[in-house]
């Protein structure tokens, strides 16, 4: 069962209800809680240390939500002063312009956090009509929690914020609303395959319906039966692909967004010993509000539009494994060009490609070398086809594995990473009318620690060493694909990726706080 918190069902609340994070999280790097809860002291001194020697760190930001965590989490007589400190962290948090950008769960804990910090004030004001109020407003941070947690694929944590928004509900003394939001947990207990939640959920159903028999067994569990799926071997085929990407990324303070997309035709045909995947690209659409105005922004921005959209050709043996780039030097070649036009197109004549600076041109250069596209395409085939060719797995279970896998926001940079991935549910392949006829995975990467440090001490040259300066890198990567057990036809493809650098000494671009995604939806004749 996962633990919900110490919400107390005879309408008398215990002080900050509501479930707290078995680790609240940065995305693919946490602070991990210790056995013994770190105490607010520590925390305080914590944050105070991370935003001196890494200002604008996830990290940072995530240490905040930490010790809001710890603060509901205690136990002492001043809950007002408590849960007002606790809210003023979750405030400093949520007022950096990076925090929305650049941590992949954290509005959804944000919500998480608001509603046990209402609940707890329930229970300070333990009188109405503040006490309603405040029960109010955990109800809609509890629903909010819902469908942020959803979006950011942590089903776990999604079907305990529902269990909130019942229990609150029944709180209110809106029982039939309660029992409705009870049954939306264990039909989500369903979905996702969570047995021993569901087993829970439905015997405090029973309690709630007040039906008799044996206290401890009322209202048996549904029959959700361990589900397995063998994935089988790839059938390629021609597809149409409509690709969208969305960039977001803080400057000055300010948070910029912007959007491109494109449909792309994918051609299938086989030789005598491989098959031949080429891609027709149409037209670039872009939809963001604005580009940014500094040439290096602008760079990063026409690169990652460009990797993102011009899909290289590759070449896949019989057997499903990747082989290489359709002549790769010739689309490297290509899309440096292309990047350069379209900075071109966005900077006017003074941002002419010939105007660029020479690191600007490196960066460039290195960004699209025939061997970062040959290892990029790789790993987008092998996690969106090749790594699934004949696996059997469980449904809900966390499979890992370590692997070299490309840096968020350097691809050209390959690091140790942790991956973990499972199978979530069963999904239409197209459509919601459709049968449940394709799979969900769900993959997490994040770089590991000792190795980023290496390789971020190994770029920084010798003399400015010296000096004490320090690269600071984090990064989270979430994908998401939908796929046909049958015939591994991808039909969603979403990449999601997080990325701080900093760099003490740097004149620009001291700190980068972005994040990407790129999604990838399949159609076939």
């Amino acid at each position: 069962m996962f633990w919900r918190g110490a919400v107390v069902l005879t309408l008398s609340l215990a002080a900050c209800a509501g479930r707290p994070p078995a680790s609240v999280q940065a995305g693919g790097a946490a602070l991990r809680q210790a056995e013994e809860p770190a105490s607010p002291g520590t925390l305080d001194a914590d944050i105070a240390k991370i935003e001196q020697d890494d200002p604008g760190s996830p990290l940072g930001l995530n240490a905040h939500l930490e010790y809001a965590d710890q603060l509901l989490r205690a136990d002492d007589a001043d809950c007002e002063q408590r849960l007002s400190l606790a809210q003023s962290e979750i405030d400093a948090a949520a007022a950096d312009p990076s925090f929305s950008v650049i941590l992949p769960l954290g509005l959804a804990q944000l919500a998480d956090l608001q509603y046990r910090i209402h609940v707890g004030r329930a229970s300070c004001k333990a009188w109405a009509p503040q006490r309603a109020t405040e029960l109010q407003q955990a109800l809609a941070a509890a629903r909010h929690a819902v469908d942020l947690y959803r979006e950011v694929l942590d089903y776990k944590s999604m079907v305990v914020a529902q269990f909130n928004v019942a229990v609150t509900q029944r709180l209110l003394g809106d029982d039939q609303a309660s029992l409705t939001g009870l049954e939306a947990a264990i039909a989500l207990d369903d979905e996702f395959g969570l047995r021993e939640d569901a087993a829970d959920n439905t015997r405090l159903l029973a309690k709630w319906r007040g039906d008799p028999a044996k206290p401890n067994a009322a209202g048996a569990a549904p029959d959700i039966p361990p589900r397995t799926v063998t994935l089988k071997s790839w059938h390629p085929g021609d597809a149409r692909l409509n690709v969208q990407i969305d960039e977001a990324f803080v400057i000055d303070g300010n948070i910029i967004r912007d959007h491109a997309e494109r449909t792309v035709e994918q051609q299938v045909r086989r030789d005598s010993s491989s098959w031949v995947v080429s891609f027709v690209p149409g037209a670039i659409g872009y939809g963001g509000a604005r580009w940014p105005a500094a040439i290096s922004d602008v760079r990063e921005l026409a690169t990652s539009f460009e990797r993102g959209l011009d899909i290289p050709g590759i070449r896949v043996s019989l057997k499903g494994d990747f082989e290489r780039v359709q002549e790769v030097y010739a689309f490297s070649k290509g899309q440096l060009a292309a990047t350069r036009a379209l900075i071109h197109d966005h900077m006017g004549p003074a941002g002419d490609p010939a105007h660029l600076g020479r690191p600007d041109r490196q960066m460039m250069s290195v960004a699209f070398l025939p061997a970062t596209v040959q290892t990029g395409a790789a790993e987008d085939y092998n996690f969106q086809v090749g790594m699934w060719n004949g696996a059997t797995l469980e449904q809900g279970v966390w499979y890992k594995l370590a692997a070299p896998l490309t840096l968020p926001g350097a691809r050209q940079l390959l690091a140790a990473n942790d991956v973990e991935f499972a199978y979530t549910r069963d999904v239409p392949c197209a459509g919601a009318a459709t049968p449940r006829a394709c799979v969900e995975i769900v993959v997490h990467i994040s770089p590991q620690p000792e190795d980023v440090k290496e390789l971020m001490d190994g770029l920084v040259p010798q003399a400015v060493t010296r000096l004490s300066s320090r690269v600071h890198y984090w990064s989270a990567t979430y994908i998401r694909i939908v796929t046909d057990p049958q015939t591994l036809d991808a039909r969603v493809y979403d990449v999601r990726r997080y990325w701080h650098l900093s760099d003490e000494k740097a004149v620009q671009d001291r700190v980068q706080n972005r994040s990407e995604r790129i999604l990838t939806t399949f159609t076939y004749p």
